[in-house]
């Protein structure tokens, strides 16, 4: 079974772009890569947990965008990928196998499956995945009305997930205000709700996080942090150097407070870190790592767990610390240069 058969954005446009788009198709690759990306095995059970994911992200939009739902069941129902499925019993019989709600995603994902799977057979290709997981979404889009106190559960189990996994069930939602389709790499979707109200910097973080990531998906192992590090502190001093304009104006979006906050992490883990010595980015953002959110991240780092934001963290860092290295670090004399930069 191959991971997924579309294999980068483009593909996915031009069927877009054609006269009736089989949405089903094209969420089904989405889905696929999104999830491959981040680090879902790829193994006889990886249909299931897609359609599990895209059933959670059909319960999620409903809750989150309820007026848009028609606009979604629209899609699906024309896309000629999706075999009928009667949704009553379908959440019928779900509710009754999750009385508590699912508890966890493997329980949800032995569930949702056989019911998906219904009247057909299990996808053994990624031409047989978009009928079950257009299923999967409609049930999920349609638990609200049918078995609203399951549906309720759901969403309440959903606050409690970490980043990752809760990025991975909210691509509907995310997807919504770029007609329903992935708009970019996984990881810079990934980042790009850390930055919404900050054009520039998002611009900046997610555009060198892109470059970075045409890169490091070719490595045996995508995520290791050196190179994301080095690529970032680089991006960040080419950034002064070659545009020190967009530099003030991607400093004037940050708060003095937390312009603050964020040079002081710069003096703590970067300048007195070094102690003389070569200074190395890598080590300084571990020094980060250890220091922020009360070693959080570090204890994340050590575990080998959520490589995902450790990267976009680290990304994040080694750019403003690169963009620092660079300029000068007074806040008051940043304060008066920013503003006059902003205001031309």
């Amino acid at each position: 079974m191959s991971i997924v058969s579309f294999k980068n954005l483009s593909i996915q446009n031009n069927l877009a772009a054609a006269a009736s788009p089989n949405y089903a198709e094209l969420w089904a690759a989405g889905f696929a890569r999104t999830a491959t990306d981040f680090g879902t095995e790829v193994n006889p059970r990886f249909p299931d947990r897609i359609c599990a994911i895209a059933f959670i992200n059909g319960v999620l939009f409903r809750s989150w965008h309820a007026d848009e739902v028609p606009r979604l069941i629209d899609k699906l129902e024309s896309s000629p990928s999706l075999p009928f499925l009667d949704l009553s019993q379908a959440a019928a019989q779900l509710a009754a196998a999750l009385p508590k709600g699912p508890g966890d995603l493997a329980t949800l994902q032995s569930k949702v499956a056989p019911l998906v799977y219904s009247g057909i057979k299990s996808p053994q290709s990624d031409a047989e995945l978009p009928g079950p997981l257009g299923r999967a979404i409609l049930l999920g889009l349609n638990l609200a009305t049918l078995r609203p106190e399951l549906a309720e559960r759901i969403v309440t189990w959903l606050k409690r997930m970490p980043h990752e996994p809760a990025f991975l069930v909210s691509r509907l939602s995310a997807w919504s205000a770029f007609d329903d389709l992935p708009y970019a790499e996984a990881i810079v979707e990934f980042a790009f709700s850390f930055y919404k109200n900050r054009p520039h910097e998002r611009e900046f973080v997610c555009g060198g996080l892109h470059d970075a990531w045409l890169i490091a998906r070719h490595r045996p192992d995508p995520w290791e942090l050196s190179a994301w590090v080095y690529h970032a502190f680089a991006r960040g001093q080419r950034l002064f150097i070659l545009d020190p304009k967009e530099a003030r104006l991607l400093i004037s979006e940050v708060p003095r407070d937390e312009m603050e906050r964020t040079l002081k992490i710069y003096r703590d883990t970067a300048v007195a870190g070094t102690s003389g010595e070569r200074f190395d980015v890598l080590q300084a953002t571990l020094r980060y790592f250890a220091s922020a959110r009360e070693g959080v991240l570090g204890r994340y780092y050590c575990e080998h767990a959520y490589p995902r934001l450790l990267v976009v963290r680290a990304y994040d860092y080694a750019v403003w610390t690169g963009l620092f290295a660079k300029i000068p670090i007074d806040v008051s004399r940043l304060d008066a240069e920013t503003k006059k930069e902003a205001a031309k």
